[in-house]
């Protein structure tokens, strides 16, 4: 893409150079911005042609004397251009704009008589989102010319008429519902009429500067409020979704917990009473462990600690009956008189892990202070650590397991002589 300024450019007066030769083939087929102001240019009909991708042109300050029917329909991509103060005044003919694709047009300061110099189809052809006519002359045009001029330019968005001798708000405003900014400064109104923009929903800047009383200027209930309305709806709707989605995720992060305190305080109770005469422990340990880390259990710790020292274990895919899960957990946790919780990155992950250390946990405290082993079998990602991880691995110290032969020896020494020592003391307090 490129682009063209010409200032005084050394052309004949009143001539513009041609954009193609004699077949019609483009000098610049990929000009896009082309500046012609303040040059001598009073002729530009069946001018623009043969640039096929331009699409703003500036044409201010040329003593233009008309503006012909179609002048830019050569220009298939044009959308914006700019006709300010044009010195001589130029007649405008009817579809002179005429361009499929223009979305912004500038007639600024021109001092045109729309009355008489304008036709009353001269923006037909057009569907342009800004207009700027500052500074032309509408003193004596009727509000049925005001309608023929723009009264079908349903898609406006910004519409300029300051100083343009105005006495009244001009009724077709009312047909363009997609406004969001008027600019009528420097007129002479001192009258509106009641409701006259009260279409107007998407008005968002009545711009003024001296001459122009608002004081009386009145609006239905629905265009003052209608956006008041939507923001409001809008804060409490989002303040809403924040709300519900904050609660969701702290309640998830403390589903556990929940279900935990139900269970503690409602079912729990129920089964206390139900077993309070059975004080034997059935287990020498109860194994928390993940799904993931079930195979090391299986093929290390039972041939060890079962089948050599011949204590017996609760694994919970071989020991826990069918029903309630918390109900399986509870038990084994009454009746063994150790906790060994296997750590791994698998296990801060799982729920139902991390819902049977905090009711551990909350025996321990209650009931055994001793009870609870941690084997660290591999480090946990710390941004996974919940509440109840990070606390037993503060507060208990843990055996850690290891790959070499030496470490995994000395692995299993230190957790035999844990569990058989708090066996032996147990046994003593019986005893005593």
């Amino acid at each position: 893409m490129s682009t063209s300024r010409c200032y005084h450019c050394p052309t004949p007066p009143g001539t513009c150079p041609t954009f193609c030769n004699n077949d019609n083939i483009p000098f610049f087929p990929n000009l896009y911005y082309l500046d012609f102001s303040y040059n001598y240019l009073s002729s530009i009909s069946n001018v623009f042609k043969c640039l096929p991708k331009l699409e703003i042109l500036y044409l201010n300050g040329n003593p233009i004397e008309r503006i012909a029917s179609n002048t830019f329909v050569g220009l298939p991509n044009l959308r914006h251009l700019s006709l300010r103060s044009l010195p001589t005044k130029p007649n405008i003919e009817s579809y002179a704009f005429n361009s499929s694709r223009l979305r912004r047009l500038y007639l600024t300061n021109s001092h045109v008589s729309f009355g008489t110099q304008v036709h009353e189809d001269a923006f037909r052809g057009i569907q342009i989102h800004n207009l700027d006519v500052t500074a032309n002359r509408f003193k004596d045009v009727t509000e049925d010319q005001m309608l023929l001029f723009f009264g079908h330019l349903k898609y406006m968005e910004n519409f300029d008429m300051g100083s343009c001798q105005l006495q009244r708000i001009p009724l077709f405003l009312q047909r363009m519902k997609y406004l969001k900014a008027i600019s009528l400064y420097s007129n002479i109104i001192t009258n509106i009429p009641e409701g006259i923009i009260s279409n107007l929903t998407h008005l968002r800047k009545l711009p003024q500067k001296r001459h122009v009383m608002l004081k009386d200027l009145v609006f239905s209930q629905n265009a003052c409020y209608l956006t008041l309305n939507i923001i409001t709806t809008t804060l409490v709707t989002l303040s809403l979704i924040i709300v519900v989605v904050c609660s969701v995720s702290f309640l998830y992060k403390l589903r556990w917990r929940i279900r935990h305190f139900i269970y503690m305080k409602y079912y729990r109770p129920k089964r206390q009473r139900n077993t309070e005469h059975n004080q034997e422990f059935t287990y020498d340990a109860y194994i928390i462990h993940s799904d993931d880390d079930e195979d090391w259990v299986v093929d290390e710790m039972i041939p060890k600690l079962e089948e050599q020292h011949h204590l017996k274990l609760c694994i919970p895919s071989r020991d826990f009956c069918s029903g309630y899960i918390l109900d399986n957990i509870d038990l084994a946790i009454q009746t063994s008189p150790h906790v060994i919780v296997v750590v791994s990155p698998s296990f801060a992950d799982s729920d139902w892990c991390q819902a049977g250390l905090m009711m551990a946990q909350s025996f321990v405290l209650n009931i055994r202070a001793d009870a609870l082993i941690a084997v660290l079998l591999r480090e946990p990602y710390a941004r996974n650590l919940s509440h109840s991880l990070h606390k037993l691995l503060s507060d208990t110290a843990h055996i850690t397991w290891g790959e070499e032969e030496d470490a995994r020896a000395s692995f299993w020494a230190r957790l035999t002589t844990v569990l058989k020592e708090r066996m032996r003391s147990m046994t003593d307090c019986e005893c005593y």
